[in-house]
């Protein structure tokens, strides 16, 4: 190996190594809440293992242990929900919005773990392809990072304005990081895109560095994450849309309509609607879906129709299945079996099958 090369290795396996050693550590820490030490350490666990990748890539070693090594690639796809999960637990912990155990955050990592055994057999990829699918999987936790990075802006817009809630030490700090990062990311997008591999070597020698200022930042100031949590808070509320609002009382309102009225059974109510039966704005019961109950509009009612369904399956066994689809609110045959699913898991025939079947062994 060069010089280049060993450098390359022992400065990102030293990187690799401070970072597993930091998640162990985390589950010492005593500033932090138990689901946000376990989000901090499954990050850094997946940001050892990017640069462990790193170390045997740049340096060489890779070509000791061939195509197999792009296995390590799948889990790196991670790091976006990974990052938003923690951001989202230092800004918003009380947030519902964001399920970090959902499927559909294991679609690109499956996707890429597909591609890259269709790499290693030989398969459907061909030869004069093989280049760009190698420079997409490596580029894929930096996009991964950055599409679940805007998600979080978006889904969170108020932390725009969460740096002026915070002492000037602290927003000086943070908002060298986050520039640090944004440069890291852009330097390797740029890297992989016009082929340069020095701006992709400088990105991946950015990582360690700046989990080492991240390091030495969260030490300076041992309780700045409830820092933050309670600025974004402070934030949230001044500028929420619910201050003049009695946020309980409306909430009470909200579920009688569903739960007495069973409004959620007219198939053309909307939000435009709802709201003008809880006499307040659009914008507001979105608010309140949103921060209260954890849901969208969506999502909200078709828990209750598929509520109502379920109570119909079983208390009314001569009905034909689309019938309680459309006395619950639904307007399709496909959008009550799509909900249905989604929420029980089985379709709404051996939803009452199985009730059926378990009713007959009991008796």
């Amino acid at each position: 190996m060069v010089p280049g090369e060993i450098f390359d290795l022992v400065f990102l396996s030293a990187g690799a190594v401070f970072n597993l050693v930091w998640a162990a550590g985390t589950y010492s820490e005593r500033t932090l809440e138990r689901r946000a030490r376990h989000r901090l350490a499954a990050l850094l666990l997946v940001s050892s293992l990017w640069l462990a990748f790193g170390a045997l890539h740049f340096s060489g070693l890779d070509r000791l242990i061939g195509d197999r090594l792009l296995l390590a690639l799948p889990p790196l796809f991670l790091v976006g929900p990974l990052l938003y999960a923690f951001l989202r637990e230092a800004v918003a912990p009380d947030d519902a919005h964001f399920r970090p155990a959902s499927p559909a955050h294991l679609l690109a990592p499956v996707c890429a773990f597909a591609l890259v055994l269709a790499q290693l057999e030989g398969g459907p990829v061909p030869a004069a392809f093989a280049p760009g699918l190698r420079a997409l999987l490596n580029a894929g936790p930096k996009l991964s990072a950055v599409v679940y990075g805007l998600a979080f802006l978006l889904r969170h817009r108020f932390v725009i304005f969460l740096p002026s809630a915070l002492p000037l030490t602290v927003r000086r700090g943070l908002f060298a990081l986050m520039i640090s990062v944004l440069a890291a990311i852009g330097l390797g997008l740029v890297g992989f895109a016009t082929g340069q591999n020095i701006l992709v070597r400088l990105s991946a020698h950015c990582l360690p560095l700046l989990t080492y200022a991240l390091f030495l930042f969260s030490r300076r100031f041992p309780n700045l994450l409830r820092l933050v949590e309670r600025s974004a808070a402070r934030v949230r509320y001044e500028r929420s849309r619910l201050v003049s609002v009695d946020v309980d009382a409306l909430a009470n309102r909200l579920l009688a309509l569903m739960n007495d009225e069973k409004l959620f059974a007219d198939e053309d109510i909307n939000l435009s609607r709802l709201s003008e039966y809880l006499n307040v704005r659009v914008h507001q019961l979105s608010e309140l879906l949103n921060e209260r109950f954890g849901k969208n509009f969506n999502t909200f009612i078709n828990e209750f129709r598929v509520n109502e369904a379920r109570r119909m399956l079983i208390e009314e066994p001569d009905r034909s299945v689309l019938s309680v689809g459309f006395a619950s609110g639904f307007n399709s045959k496909s959008a009550f079996h799509r909900a249905f699913q989604a929420q029980t898991g089985v379709t709404p025939r051996q939803y009452r099958e199985n009730y059926s079947f378990r009713n007959s062994r009991q008796s």
